[in-house]
């Protein structure tokens, strides 16, 4: 839970600066949970190209472990591969038209899990929720 504009008790973070070549940490969660739904906007475009979905890696990692468990492109986790977005509606994973990238994964861990995003270019990813 952050605060933001709207007030305390807000799930998720409002935008975070992606440095280039930088891992960042977008979740980190210790204890034994469940990550049940994952929610992020990004820009797709931005001055330097529309690569962004395969600029951007996202990489999961569980009970701390060095390596990650989940490393790929922020697009193909949500099935916008090849760096285009389309709009996508299934069980595990939706993309609305406004751009909202959901992830229903059901992410279960034992003592910890970490999230982390790394980008080729300078972004802003909009915006983060998480459900546990």
């Amino acid at each position: 839970m952050f605060d933001s504009k709207l007030g305390p008790g807000r799930k998720g973070r409002g935008s975070i600066s992606l440095p280039q070549g930088k891992e960042t940490v977008i979740a980190e969660i210790s204890g034994t949970g469940i990550i049940k739904h994952m929610w992020m906007t990004i820009r797709e475009n931005t001055e330097k190209g529309s690569f962004v979905l395969r600029d951007v890696i996202l990489r999961i990692y569980w009970d701390g472990a060095r390596t990650p468990a989940v490393e790929t492109p922020l697009g193909d986790f949500f099935c916008n591969g090849f760096g285009e977005r389309y709009d996508v509606n299934s069980l595990p994973i939706v993309v609305n038209p406004n751009g909202g990238m959901n992830s229903y994964f059901e992410m279960p861990f034992r003592k910890k899990a970490k999230i982390t995003i790394t980008t080729h270019i300078s972004h802003v990813l909009n915006k983060i929720h998480f459900n546990f």
